[in-house]
């Protein structure tokens, strides 16, 4: 997803998330959605995302901020998709 985030628009990231919660099949998702050889964000992006987690103190992957908020436990990926779609959240 960070290289779809660095590479296309934000319409497309939003379909490539919303599709892979639709399906969960990792082998047919990657299928459109490859990711050169040679693009390495790892190292970065673990450090990265630590300093965020213990920032945040989240406790658990994923989760999602909907207008700067942890989105609670309680909405589903349907409701997910209604912040996405109607109130047009940056990601």
């Amino acid at each position: 997803l960070y290289y779809i985030k660095e590479t296309e628009n934000e319409d497309f990231l939003i379909k490539t998330i919303l599709e892979w919660y639709e399906k969960k099949d990792y082998n047919k998702w990657m299928i459109n959605h490859t990711v050169p050889s040679d693009y390495n964000i790892l190292p970065s992006l673990i450090n990265r995302n630590f300093d965020v987690f213990n920032k945040m103190k989240m406790e658990k992957i994923p989760v999602f901020f909907i207008n700067g908020s942890l989105l609670p436990d309680s909405y589903s990926v349907t409701d997910f998709r209604y912040f996405l779609e109607k109130n047009r959240i940056y990601i």
